[in-house]
């Protein structure tokens, strides 16, 4: 996953940071000076990547086949 969009490890970094206090794509995009589709891909990413490791990702990602217990 992180490989996605070609960043570098300092860019993942930074824009991890960003992410963290909130900040919104287009803000994160701004203040890296990088172009805002790469900014909302590496975004979208860490996204993915926290519901993934949820516990309850099954049933987000589960599409109709996901069942509510």
């Amino acid at each position: 996953m992180i490989n996605n969009g070609n960043l570098s490890y300092g860019q993942w970094l930074r824009i991890i940071k960003l992410f963290e206090l909130e900040l919104s794509t287009r803000k994160i995009a701004a203040q890296l000076s990088m172009s805002y589709n790469a900014v909302y891909r590496a975004v979208n990413t860490i996204r993915v990547a926290i519901l993934a490791n949820a516990d309850y990702a099954d049933i987000l990602l589960g599409g109709e086949t996901g069942s509510v217990k």
